[in-house]
């Protein structure tokens, strides 16, 4: 419906393409992934809580300043997660089908920290972003036994080919 009034209001016309982008794909390391599969019926007792305290359960995706936690999802749920905090598209090269558990660890060096509620807080600052990145790399392949490689990979855009402006209502 969105689509429908936006072309009916702007006369937009639009297409969708592949185009050649900078992008992370995330692929096995040398080693072999570390990763554990997620166990069918797991309740996660130690694992996230949920508002009241309580196991919040499998599917779940939970960040830390220093860290991240998955509970039972797929390895696709997971590299959209990780583009969002790297800023740049990540593909999953994996090949690892089903949904897997596991907790990251990683703090840029240097980066402030405090302690909040008994736990210790790292703020990233601008500045450190690629601090903060480079922490985040480093960790998914020494912890995951997963590596971020740099690549130039053909990722869907939307193009653009006509837009007006509005008339008035």
């Amino acid at each position: 419906m969105l689509q429908t009034l936006l072309a009916d209001q702007f006369k937009i016309a639009l297409h969708r393409e592949n185009k050649l982008l900078p992008a992370y794909m995330l692929v096995i390391a040398k080693n072999g992934p570390k990763v554990q599969p997620s166990k069918p019926g797991d309740t996660y007792p130690d694992g996230i809580k949920g508002p009241e305290g309580l196991p919040a359960g499998p599917h779940k995706f939970f960040v830390e300043p220093d860290g991240i936690t998955v509970q039972a999802l797929p390895m696709s749920f997971v590299t959209e997660r990780l583009a969002m905090h790297l800023n740049t598209p990540v593909v999953d090269g994996t090949g690892l089908t089903g949904d897997y558990d596991f907790t990251l660890r990683f703090s840029p060096e240097g980066a402030p920290a405090h302690e909040e509620n008994g736990r210790k807080v790292t703020t990233t600052s601008l500045s450190s972003l690629d601090a903060h990145n480079a922490a985040l790399v480093s960790a998914i392949e020494e912890q995951l036994g997963l590596r971020l490689d740099p690549q130039t990979v053909p990722l869907p855009i939307l193009v653009v080919d006509r837009a007006e402006k509005p008339m008035a209502n």
